[in-house]
C-alpha cells in the first residue's frame, strides 16, 4: 500500500450492465494500490449488485476501504445519479467513473500519486481507448446544433459520423479526477439535462471560473462503450442542446456579470 497516497472516492451510476461493472470492480482492486471507496448508484433499483457488493467488499485488501450500494428510487438522468453519488462520497479526491470502464495497468494510480500533491483545484481527463485497443476521442467542440443534428441522423443512417476536431473545448465525463472542493465550485453536474451535454455545461463552467480541464497523455484505460450511446436517443440529444444554449448563457450571466460563486467561493 502507497501510504503517502490519498484516498478516492470512485463514483459510477449503472443502468444496469452489471458484466461491465463486475469488469470495473475487478479492475480497481486489481491496479489501484491504495485505499479508496466505491461508491454505486444502481439507476434502475434493482437487485443485481446486492450479493456482488458483499462479494467484492470481502475482497478488498486495505481495512478503509469499501463499495457501498445505493439504489435510485425510480431512472434519473446522469447528472442527478453522479450528484447523488458524490454527496454520499466519504473522500476529498473524486474519480468520476462510468460503468462501462476499466483499468488495464497501474498507470492511472502511478499518475495519481504525484498529481494528488499538486493542490491546484483542476478536472483531470485521463486518455481512454476503445475496446480493440485504440486511442477515444474523449474531447469535443462546443456544441453547434445543426452539425451535431446532422451527425445524429448519419448514425440513425449508418453513416459514418466521424468529424476532425481543431479544438478541445470540451471532455466527455466518463472519466473524471477531481476533488470534492473543485466539484462543489462548479456546483456540480447541471441536472436540467434528460441525456448528454451534462459534461459541456460542466467544461463550460470551468472555463468561466479559470478551473483548468486537463488531458492526461500518459495513461490508459478502456472506455468500452464509448460514443456508441451518444446516437441512440436523437430527441432526448437534440433537447439537450437546446437547453445548453439557455445554461450557457444562464452561466456566463451569474458568473461573468453577477460575479456571483457556488459553493461560496
Amino acid at each position: 500500500m502507497q501510504k503517502d497516497t490519498p484516498p478516492i472516492s470512485f463514483v459510477t451510476v449503472s443502468h444496469g450492465h452489471v458484466d461491465y461493472v463486475i469488469e470495473l470492480i475487478e479492475s480497481i482492486i486489481q491496479y489501484w494500490h491504495s485505499s479508496f471507496e466505491l461508491v454505486l448508484v444502481d439507476n434502475l433499483g434493482s437487485d443485481a449488485f446486492d450479493d456482488l457488493v458483499v462479494e467484492f467488499n470481502q475482497k478488498l485488501k486495505y481495512s478503509d476501504s469499501s463499495i457501498s450500494l445505493h439504489k435510485l428510487e425510480r431512472p434519473r438522468s446522469f447528472s442527478v445519479g453522479n450528484n447523488y453519488a458524490i454527496r454520499h462520497a466519504r473522500f476529498e479526491y473524486l474519480f468520476i467513473i462510468n460503468p462501462d470502464c476499466r483499468f488495464i495497468d497501474q498507470s492511472v494510480h502511478q499518475w495519481f500519486q504525484q498529481a494528488s500533491k499538486n493542490s491546484a483545484g483542476k478536472l483531470y481527463y485521463p486518455r481512454l481507448l476503445n475496446s480493440d485497443g485504440s486511442i477515444q476521442q474523449n474531447f469535443n467542440e462546443w456544441p453547434n446544433l445543426p452539425n451535431q443534428a446532422l451527425r445524429l441522423f448519419k448514425a440513425k443512417l449508418g453513416l459514418p459520423t466521424g468529424q476532425k476536431q481543431k479544438r478541445r473545448d470540451w471532455y466527455f465525463a466518463s472519466s473524471i479526477v477531481t476533488t470534492k472542493l473543485t466539484f462543489k465550485r462548479l456546483n456540480g453536474f447541471e441536472e436540467l439535462f434528460p441525456l448528454y451535454c451534462e459534461d459541456v455545461a460542466l467544461c463550460h463552467k470551468a472555463k468561466l471560473l479559470n478551473i483548468a480541464c486537463e488531458y492526461v497523455s500518459n495513461v490508459k484505460m478502456v472506455h468500452h462503450l464509448g460514443g456508441e450511446a451518444k446516437h441512440k436517443y436523437l430527441r432526448k440529444a437534440i433537447a439537450s442542446n437546446a437547453i445548453w444554449r439557455y445554461v450557457r448563457l444562464r452561466n456566463y450571466i451569474q458568473i461573468k456579470i453577477l460575479k456571483n460563486r457556488y459553493g461560496g467561493t
